[in-house]
């Protein structure tokens, strides 16, 4: 069997996503394969009209050996390296054999390398070692978030970047736009668990308490490509909206308009009724929104973590969906395997983009989607939602800028600029599968992936579309069914179930601390034996406990920010062969999860008995 034939099988067991990056190999006359005076595989490189040996002429084994006491000191300053460009594997095998890191991520962006080294070189040895945490090949944007987004969430500490001088000078701007990614996935996860911490605990409520609603209307489902090929405008609450408003009303039944969130406020302001309100914000503001428009006028796509008193009082027609990595929708929704998913946004604008593509467009008109503050303005006319002494803090901490459509700056947040990227990466991923963003926003920020094109140039081409009916209502009556007692049995069920499992599950959390609490006594007194069996002690409660429903539902999401914290150091727990050295870090990591667990708990029984009775109330009145 040949060396490529190995390296398959291996890929194909340890990373099996790599073998489409090998699949998708072309013929490439850049690439030269050659061997080193000492007669290793090397390849010369054509790079912008100069040939470049990727390792040295000589050899390449002494080359990387040499490189990485360059960088030692770095290394050995954190724990962690990403690793960018091994060449054909020696610049890796070099940092494994002559530092100590503990975590190597590994990037390649240049997926012609890593194809030649998989055929040339047997990669067993290098990327079956434990200390690969992670490989990632190609310099796509797509394969740069992920990696990125895998550094901020999973990555303790500083993380050291290594790159070897054929690298640096070849692939300098593919560094640069991985480095901007990480700072901002970085900035990006920090906003992230800021607002988990913050709303974890509001949208367990509002799933669990949106429950009558889910299981009475019909999940976005069967509205799949319902208009293929339609256009389709989304509506921001943008100062900029009301300067085009108005044009809505030549082109309603031409184009399908989505009110994205509390942009409903400025459209019912100026008399016009989208045909689709979209609705995913699980905060107290999105209700206070929503309290102050005719609830009759458009039907709303609603995700099941929207504030439930939205609900309550929303009187129009109703579809659902849900967003990904919400394993509370997943267990209780009746049918959730067939519920459209949708990948969460930093902005209701991301999930309608999402949505709009789902139901058949091919064309997306974004109107009043400033994503920054234009003149220090904050919203369209009629939208009244915050205070002015809240609008005020936010512009207060706008002391950011970003290139407006003018060729100008506009004033914008950190936030906003984590926004405003979350819906461009949207908009990047829609124009794989053929969907066009055109952004008609006048002054607002530039949006990458979007054509800048004035309403007006826009119109003449709209007002010649024919007519559709885009009105749900009917398409809605003929899913509703006339009373689903089977579902709200199931969903009643599983509640009790997990209010059972939750009140067992308390019980396991108390004799797990007082576990935690004799080993932080016998590290005191430097006690292995003891040490050592409330270790096994701990680990079996630890085990049991993690393979309720209870946790995998209710806990991993609520307290999903502590949680993650936690598995950051779970590798170092592992690790670590010193037994006190082991326990001290059980008592510091698990002991803080364990102690967020027990605080959360009673809140979270109360949440499943006032879903039941919300259930219970609602079967009642059928």
């Amino acid at each position: 069997m040949s060396v490529f034939e190995d390296n398959l099988i291996f890929l194909k067991e340890k990373y099996p996503e790599l073998i489409k990056v090998i699949d998708n190999l072309s013929e490439d006359n850049t690439y030269e394969m050659v061997e080193t005076k000492t007669g290793e595989p090397n390849i010369l490189i054509n790079h912008k009209g100069k040939l470049l040996s990727l390792h040295s002429k000589y050899n390449a084994q002494s080359e990387a050996e040499k490189w990485i006491s360059t960088v030692k000191e770095d290394i050995h300053k954190n724990e962690s390296v990403l690793l960018f460009g091994a060449g054909l594997g020696y610049f890796m095998e070099s940092v494994l054999q002559q530092t100590e890191v503990k975590q190597i991520i590994y990037c390649e962006p240049d997926i012609q390398i890593f194809n030649q080294m998989v055929r040339l070189r047997d990669i067993r040895p290098i990327f079956s070692d434990d200390r690969v945490k992670m490989v990632a090949v190609g310099d796509h944007e797509f394969v740069m978030a992920e990696l990125a987004h895998y550094i901020s969430t999973r990555m303790l500490g500083t993380l050291s970047v290594i790159i070897a001088p054929v690298y640096q000078r070849m692939y300098s701007e593919s560094l640069i736009r991985l480095k901007n990614q990480i700072q901002g996935a970085v900035a990006n996860e920090s906003s992230n668990q800021q607002t988990h911490e913050k709303f974890n605990t509001q949208w367990i409520q509002n799933i669990l308490f949106n429950l009558p609603y889910t299981i009475k209307y019909p999940s976005l489902a069967f509205l799949k490509d319902q208009w293929k090929g339609m256009k389709a405008i989304i509506v921001g609450s943008g100062p900029s909206l009301e300067q085009d408003i108005h044009h809505l009303n030549k082109l309603k039944g031409k184009c399908f308009i989505i009110a994205a969130g509390s942009s409903i406020q400025a459209l019912q302001h100026f008399g016009i009724n989208p045909d689709l309100v979209i609705a995913m914000d699980g905060g107290i503001a999105n209700y206070r929104a929503f309290e102050k428009i005719d609830t009759n006028c458009s039907p709303i796509l609603f995700v099941t973590q929207i504030h439930y008193k939205i609900l309550d009082i929303y009187k129009d027609q109703m579809v659902y969906a849900r967003f990904e990595d919400d394993p509370v929708s997943e267990y209780v929704l009746p049918n959730a395997q067939d519920v459209p998913c949708f990948h969460p946004t930093a902005s209701v604008t991301g999930t309608a983009l999402q949505v709009a593509a789902f139901l058949g467009a091919d064309e997306i008109i974004l109107m009043g989607q400033d994503l920054s503050y234009p003149n220090n303005q904050f919203y369209s006319s009629g939208v009244n939602h915050h205070t002015e002494a809240i609008i005020q803090r936010v512009l207060d901490k706008a002391d950011e800028w970003v290139a407006n459509v003018d060729g100008g700056r506009n004033l914008t947040t950190e936030i906003m600029v984590i926004t405003r990227k979350n819906i461009e990466m949207n908009i990047k991923t829609l124009a794989l599968e053929g969907v066009k963003v055109i952004n008609t926003s006048k002054g607002g920020a530039v949006i990458e992936g979007t054509e800048w094109i004035v309403i007006e140039e826009l119109l003449p081409q709209l007002e010649q579309l024919s007519i559709s009916d885009f009105d749900i209502r009917d398409l809605v009556n003929n899913q509703l069914l006339s009373y689903q007692e089977n579902e709200y049995t199931i969903t009643f069920n599983k509640i009790r179930y997990l209010i059972k499992q939750v009140e067992d599950l308390d019980k396991k959390l108390g004799i797990i601390t007082r576990g935690i609490q004799s080993l932080e006594n016998n590290c005191k007194i430097r006690n292995p034996k003891q040490i050592n069996q409330k270790l096994v002690e701990v680990n079996e409660l630890w085990q049991w406990i993690t393979r309720q429903d209870a946790f995998t539902v209710l806990y991993s999401f609520g307290l999903s920010h502590y949680i993650n914290d936690y598995l950051k150091f779970v590798p170092a727990i592992v690790e670590t062969k010193d037994t006190i050295d082991k326990a001290k870090l059980i008592v510091q990591h698990l002991g803080v999860l364990v102690e967020e667990m027990l605080d959360f708990t009673p809140e979270l029984r109360s949440i499943l008995i006032q879903s039941m009775e919300r259930l219970e109330q609602f079967e009642s009145e059928g």
